[in-house]
């Protein structure tokens, strides 16, 4: 006798898990995004104040001893020569009424002309000095001016300029203020405002010092 075969069994259905939406899970990859970049941004802060506080220790190269300078690589000590030579032997202390001569013609008011200085050479008297102002400050340290025929002519810029004589480099002298003459006495005028007289020759003039 043959008996029906009885109904297969279903198991009873189980609740599936609940899934999430595209939305929350966009949500929570941009915070994990966020952390990651907060994360990131404060390690780098770190990082550059550490390189800030902590000086380099990297080691300094030096040169190898048999480079170093040594004190005989050393250029040897010079001694600077002069820029005015020494004074000619026929300079001379100006007289008080040839100094007269040339203060007359110095045009700034209290101005006047020290430290007098002359050469005599071939009838015309070189006179040079230094042009102080009222205060006794040096205005010009040196200058020279030329008397030929009683007249007062005007040898260099210092005596062009704050003088009212002609110039010395006209007619009728022609003469420069490169001329040897020139050049000498004010060379004499220099070395007297140094505090220093130094000839050629042994003359001795009142106020020399000899160094």
């Amino acid at each position: 006798m043959t008996y029906p075969s009885p109904p297969p069994t279903r198991s009873p259905d189980l609740p599936r898990p609940p899934q999430k939406s595209n939305g929350t899970l966009w949500i929570l990859l941009g915070v994990l995004a966020g952390f990651l970049v907060l994360c990131g941004g404060c390690l780098a802060v770190f990082s550059s104040s550490e390189d800030m506080s902590e000086p380099s220790t990297a080691p300094v190269s030096r040169p190898p001893a048999a480079d170093r300078p040594t004190s005989t690589d050393r250029s040897p000590t010079t001694t600077r020569t002069p820029v005015f030579g020494p004074s000619d032997s026929r300079c001379a202390d100006a007289s008080a009424e040839v100094v007269e001569l040339v203060q007359r013609g110095i045009t700034p008011a209290g101005w006047k002309l020290i430290n007098g200085i002359v050469i005599d050479w071939r009838g015309k008297t070189f006179i040079g000095g230094t042009i102080v102002d009222g205060s006794g400050k040096a205005k010009e340290r040196a200058d020279v001016w030329i008397i030929a025929d009683a007249t007062v002519y005007a040898a260099t810029g210092g005596a062009r300029n704050h003088t009212t004589f002609p110039k010395a480099s006209s007619a009728p002298l022609h003469i420069g203020p490169d001329d040897p003459q020139v050049q000498a006495v004010d060379t004499c005028v220099v070395n007297r405002t140094l505090g220093r007289w130094i000839f050629f020759q042994h003359n001795t003039f009142a106020g020399e010092k000899r160094i």
